[in-house]
């Protein structure tokens, strides 16, 4: 018996370039929904569920790129779902802004 489960942060759609870094390589890809737990990507690479990958994106208002080490949660047609691990204090500020930007608009 399979029992959907709940999301503990919930998801914005936003559409942002981001850079799945892997052992073999980059690959640019597509935030189209995030939270301060993750996002999912929209990509074609073949990403290795479970693996642990590093996430380079620019959150709208920061002046530099968000960098963080990250899991992939699944992958289904197309998209990938990749938890975040632990965010930096101005990125956790700038995903905040984001979405209270988000949820105004």
């Amino acid at each position: 018996m399979s029992e959907k489960r709940k999301r503990i942060y919930p998801r914005y759609q936003v559409e942002l370039p981001v850079t799945i870094i892997t052992d073999d390589g980059d690959i640019e890809a597509v935030c189209v929904d995030l939270s301060i737990g993750g996002l999912r990507a929209r990509t074609d690479a073949s990403l290795i569920f479970g693996s642990e990958v590093m996430l380079r994106f620019r959150i709208p208002g920061l002046e530099q790129d968000t960098e963080v080490k990250s899991a992939v949660r699944w992958i289904s047609g197309g998209h990938a779902g990749i938890q975040f691990g632990s965010l930096r204090a101005r990125d956790v500020w700038g995903l905040n802004k984001l979405i209270r930007k988000q949820n105004a608009g």
